[in-house]
């Protein structure tokens, strides 16, 4: 059996070792090290798939003392999808010229602490995870040393620094509490408290500091500004907004599974994640910037993601794990490709960039099969997940909504898809665009020469293979949907469902209607053009924490 541990700290150590050696050297040592990564969570999955949950305390301590590792069927799926992602962004990468010994080594950090947070067993583990894993996204943020990137960068550092702080409190009244830090004694030992209410405080304070993370309403304000960040290197963007999110949601399942039977906050947080949906596409609708409309998406994706999560249905809540996955796949494959071309174009602005298809037809098809995925589109992934979601909630008011968290989506796609329109049928958006500039050169062309000038040989090469690759899983994701999550999760779920010709119809009236509404009605609203604008400060975002705290903390001990 590989011990869980190395799944951490192999990446790291052979990152160290080579980080003194030449760029190049140091470059393929990371790659193959990721290769011997996947391989060996390969296997550690088909060991918990075979034979349960693999519990590992580090150093030999028992329970309650030592640090405690946890590979279950949740926590080895996302650590399976984390090697996976960074193998892949690896490749893509292959050949950027920022890619040097200092930002490979933060960048192979990023993915040692994630998979240590998914791994792991005991609340103050996870607080130095997260801690650290903040340090090294905020450098990778302001890595290019851009004004604006610095900003972002200081910006989610202190916003994380102080929703910590909550999380820290927390964890000191739990241990005070039951004695333990370790999450399953401490599912066992909430049940023994007579006054259960008592436990409020702490279940409020590590909630909020997770919602944080999870950029839920009202505390998504600072994922733009980081998963947007103007010079933040498009992998770092696939990453933040593909993967660490699910941070957030990943601790809220533990927490949740953690105070199972003492508080049921389900109401309470799928009403903010109804809202979290919504919000995050309205405000997606009203950017122009190509990052800042993917980054608000994420925003609406993760109210989706939480929704499912508290149908209080298990079709639902697998629906809502596989989308993790599938969010990840493609939300990290349209930063990728939207880094490609807006570097190509010379803009960000979407209104901006037009025609892309015939002089970039792979990244361009690339970027449809991602659209595909998001939307719901017949037979890709992301319509499996969404179906799972909505069956869950079958019967119940929660159902339609599913309807209209997915017409938003399609509507901001619309949005984002005039990318592939000729320049002459370009209207504007928001009133803009009739003189513009920068056209796409062909970005096939401008990476090999690129990769000419960097001496890198077959870098473009790489990139396309990476981006077709990405969107292939969407696709077969969605097809092999049914033995997927079988093997995933050893469950047989009504997948077929998705495959059926009403859901086509579905899907096709549901697109008919996103773009009706968005070119006769969204885009003339000048109402909305003020949420571009809007930008809260630290002390707004700070206030907003405290309220969302003091909101769940009363709905906690008066009514869960």
């Amino acid at each position: 059996m590989i011990p869980l541990y190395l799944l951490v700290m192999l990446p790291v150590f052979l990152a160290t070792v080579g980080y003194f050696t030449p760029r190049a050297v140091y470059k393929h040592l990371l790659i193959a090290t990721q290769l011997v990564h996947f391989v060996m969570v390969t296997l550690t999955f088909a060991q918990v798939r075979d034979g349960g949950t693999i519990r590992h305390y580090v150093g030999g301590w028992t329970g309650g003392i030592g640090i405690a590792l946890v590979a279950d069927t949740l926590a080895i799926t996302l650590v399976l999808l984390t090697s996976a992602l960074f193998l892949l962004l690896f490749l893509f990468n292959y050949g950027k010229r920022y890619m040097d010994n200092v930002f490979q080594f933060l960048f192979i950090l990023l993915q040692a602490v994630t998979i240590g947070v998914f791994l792991a067993g005991d609340l103050f583990h996870v607080y130095v995870l997260v801690e650290l894993g903040m340090i090294a996204i905020s450098i990778l943020i302001m890595y290019k040393r851009d004004k604006q990137a610095i900003y972002d960068g200081l910006l989610y550092v202190t916003l994380n620094l102080f929703g910590m702080a909550f999380f820290l409190l927390g964890v000191g009244f739990i241990y005070k509490s039951l004695g333990v830090l370790d999450m399953s004694l401490i599912a066992e030992r909430v049940h023994l408290i007579s006054d259960q209410r008592g436990l409020a405080l702490p279940y409020a304070l590590l909630l909020a500091a997770i919602g944080l993370k999870a950029a839920i309403l009202p505390l998504f304000s600072w994922l733009p500004s980081a998963h947007g960040a103007l010079t933040a290197p498009s992998v770092v963007s696939a990453v933040l907004s593909g993967l660490q999110v699910k941070v957030g949601v990943f601790l809220f399942l533990r927490m949740q599974q953690m105070f199972s039977g003492v508080f049921q906050t389900a109401p309470f947080f799928f009403a903010v994640a109804l809202l979290t949906a919504v919000f995050g596409f309205s405000i997606a609708l009203v950017h122009r910037d190509v990052k800042l409309i993917l980054a608000f998406s994420t925003v609406s994706q993760i109210g989706l993601i939480m929704m499912g999560l508290n149908a209080g249905s298990e079709v639902a809540y697998y629906g809502s794990v596989f989308h993790i996955m599938n969010h990840a796949l493609f939300k990290s494959l349209l930063f990728i490709t939207a880094g490609v071309i807006t570097h190509a174009a010379g803009t960000r602005d979407i209104t901006r960039i037009r025609n892309i298809a015939p002089k970039a037809p792979l990244f361009a098809l690339a970027t449809v099969l991602g659209i595909l995925g998001i939307t719901g589109g017949p037979f890709f992934n992301g319509s499996v997940s969404k179906y799972l979601i909505q069956s869950g909630l079958a019967g119940q008011p929660g159902e339609i909504l599913i309807y209209l968290v997915n017409l938003g989506t399609i509507m901001v796609f619309v949005k984002y898809a005039q990318m592939f329109l000729p320049r002459i049928a370009a209207a504007g958006d928001g009133g803009s665009s009739s003189n513009a500039a920068g056209s796409i050169t062909s970005v096939i062309a401008d990476s090999q020469a690129r990769a000419r000038e960097e001496r890198i040989p077959g870098r473009a090469l790489a990139m396309n293979a990476v981006a077709l690759l990405m969107g292939g899983l969407c696709v077969m994701g969605g097809v092999f949907a049914a033995p997927l999550m079988e093997l995933l999760f050893g469950h047989s779920l009504p997948v077929s469902g998705a495959f059926y010709l009403d859901k086509t119809v579905i899907f096709v009236v549901t697109l008919a209607v996103g773009i009706g509404l968005y070119y006769g009605v969204v885009h003339r609203l000048k109402l909305l053009v003020a949420l571009r604008e809007y930008r809260p400060t630290f002390n707004v975002i700070c206030l907003l924490f405290t309220a969302f705290f003091a909101a769940l903390l009363s709905y906690t001990y008066f009514f869960a």
